[in-house]
């Protein structure tokens, strides 16, 4: 009998430390979205780095992840380019902690599938290089790689990375044209994990 209820205080003491583990995730998630609604870049990348914070906690009306927070996301004081940079490097953090790539929203788009419609170039060509996947339809049934394809929504520089991708090159050097007319090369590992990838350098972090 006496083993049975230190059992059972133990059991009540994990659900304890669960249920604050969770409240504090939830919290974190929470933080996370006004950053992104504010643009508060260190808040940001400080809120990634905590260590009780979930890669794949998901809203719960939008199912938005994260990542699809951060492939929606517009900072009015940054030019596309810089945006697109700043998300990478937040990216990579992401995935590295196990986010995943592929998941979808409630309406089943996926982080690619508004990088591509966002037209950031930088973001769509880390997320194909970590096999983020060009084909999953959302339920509009438009695809990443649909949407790359129609210049109504897309660029020729988004065009012509995902037909490099498509035509399974091995190693993609893409010189791609930002709205500001800088220009910028990636090179990445096709199909390689986040540490393959990890030399790429998209610029400087979040400040």
């Amino acid at each position: 009998m006496k083993r049975k209820i230190v059992n059972d205080n133990d059991a009540i003491k994990e659900s304890k430390e669960e249920a604050t583990e969770n409240s504090r995730s939830e919290e974190l998630f929470i933080q996370f979205k006004q950053a992104v609604a504010d643009a508060n870049w260190a808040l940001i990348e400080i809120l990634i780095d905590d260590v009780d914070f979930n890669v794949n906690a998901a809203d719960e009306k939008t199912d938005e992840t994260p990542l699809h927070l951060l492939t929606s996301m517009n900072d009015i004081e940054l030019k596309l380019h810089q945006l697109d940079k700043k998300i990478v490097s937040l990216i990579i953090k992401l995935i590295k902690k196990g986010a995943d790539v592929n998941v979808s929203d409630e309406t089943e788009a996926t982080p690619l599938y508004n990088a591509t419609l966002n037209n950031l170039i930088a973001v769509s060509n880390y997320l194909l290089s970590v096999n983020a996947d060009m084909y999953f339809e959302a339920e509009n049934s438009r695809s990443p790689f649909a949407i790359s394809q129609d210049l109504s929504l897309s660029s020729h520089e988004m065009q012509r990375l995902f037909l490099s991708f498509q035509a399974g090159e091995s190693i993609i050097t893409a010189p791609l044209v930002f709205a500001s007319s800088i220009h910028l090369t990636l090179r990445v590992v096709r199909g390689g994990s986040a540490e393959e990838n990890e030399g790429f350098s998209p610029g400087p972090g979040p400040k």
